[in-house]
């Protein structure tokens, strides 16, 4: 036996503990949303900078604005309540598209840990490494539909990148995105699909949003099977009756709630200035430019969430 499998081969439950529970976490997945964009304008630590408005600029986000960030968004405030740990995608922004490839990833028992001893003694950092049995629910935050990727053949070629962006002639983004980098020519070719297929952009739109719902919901099932409760967010408003439509996802859905008001969405909950950062004039005498959920609205998010959920599905019997 190796010295790293001498080290890490010990099976804990050898070494019973005299309390027989266990803590699970919950995990976090979703956008900016949920990982706290714009949170720690509210720290006024003397090292905040502000980028352009609307805009996130790693570089001037420090460790101390993270840390700030990371207290009080709201998948702190429900590890809080239950007196357990959360875990949020690390990265901010992103799609449903690129969620999906990170939470299916890191849940992977193939791969290795995140912190995990090289044979030279030294340690190397991977992505997150997690197992469904450390967990007793995956919260997941829906964002924006048209940030995910459209993959389709057209003329005998493959194609899969981010129409909305194409459409819109973002061409970095398209590139990025998975695209040819010539925005001409790919959504020339999306559009000649459409021909093809006797579609109308609208008509698209409405695939295209059932197919990220559908992708999504064979993520969230995967949970489920393994033991992992799920429950759903959603920021576009016009994504709620999508998944409202189904009714395995309607039966997870979450309605936020706010001084006992519902509503189905965090941009309907984000029409109250307070619920914005740009416009909370409550806690800011100039508000900075950024348009993401105020700490008002992350307190609300958590309070929703909470309803939601069983504390004795989150501390259980260890040796059950």
């Amino acid at each position: 036996m190796s010295n790293r499998e001498n080290y890490f081969g010990q099976d804990f439950t050898k070494f019973k503990t005299r309390d027989p529970k266990v803590t699970r976490g919950i995990a976090f997945g979703g956008c900016s949303f949920t990982w706290g964009q714009g949170l720690y304008y509210y720290s006024n630590l003397p090292t905040i900078k502000e980028p352009m408005p609307n805009h996130f600029a790693r570089w001037l986000v420090k460790s101390a604005h993270i840390s700030f960030m990371e207290s009080v968004r709201y998948p702190r405030l429900v590890a809080k309540h239950f007196n357990t740990f959360e875990e949020v995608h690390p990265y901010n922004g992103g799609s449903d598209e690129s969620a999906i490839d990170f939470w299916t990833r890191t849940f992977d028992p193939t791969r290795d840990g995140v912190r995990h001893m090289n044979d030279d003694g030294t340690y190397s950092v991977s992505d997150p490494n997690y197992d469904y049995k450390e967990f007793a629910y995956f919260v997941y935050q829906f964002t924006q539909p048209e940030r995910s990727r459209f993959k389709f053949t057209y003329q005998g070629k493959q194609y899969h990148f981010v129409v909305h962006y194409a459409r819109n002639q973002s061409a970095p983004v398209v590139a990025a995105s998975g695209g040819t980098g010539n925005v001409v020519d790919d959504f020339s070719a999306f559009k000649g699909w459409l021909l093809e297929n006797n579609m109308t952009y609208e008509q698209w739109e409405d695939l295209h949003r059932k197919n990220v719902v559908a992708d999504v919901k064979t993520m969230l099932m995967n949970f489920e099977t393994h033991g992992v409760k799920t429950r759903i967010l959603v920021w576009p408003n016009e994504m709620v009756n999508y998944v409202l439509a189904d009714p395995w996802m309607k039966e997870r859905f979450v309605t936020l709630y706010y001084k006992d008001m519902p509503v189905q969405s965090f941009a309907v909950l984000m029409d109250l200035p307070e619920m914005k950062i740009d416009t909370d004039h409550q806690h800011f005498i100039t508000t900075p430019g950024d348009h993401h959920p105020s700490l008002l609205c992350h307190q609300a998010v958590a309070e929703s969430l909470i309803r939601t959920m069983d504390e004795n599905y989150i501390h259980r019997p260890h040796y059950e």
